[in-house]
């Protein structure tokens, strides 16, 4: 609140409004940074890439009985990192 203010202040051309793009931004980081839910997207992305027959891609299964909101566990491969 106290940059928008400066912002208005300083620079009142700019119409952003900065505590609305900071909060919106907040929530959306704060879904990344939960790993179950990470998890959850990763597994949806693996199982479709087998359901497609997609082949030379491999995504590691992910062991949710040991995953966390901050800790994402999933199977080691052994491989090229993309």
């Amino acid at each position: 609140e106290v940059f928008q203010g400066l912002v208005e202040r300083f620079a009142p051309q700019q119409k952003t409004d900065y505590v609305a793009l900071l909060n919106e931004w907040s929530i959306g980081f704060y879904t990344e940074l939960d790993f179950v839910n990470e998890g959850r997207n990763q597994e949806k992305l693996r199982t479709a890439m087998i359901e497609n027959n997609i082949e030379g891609i491999m995504v590691p299964k992910v062991y949710e009985d040991m995953t966390t909101r901050r800790v994402l566990v999933s199977e080691w491969m052994d491989g090229v990192k993309l």
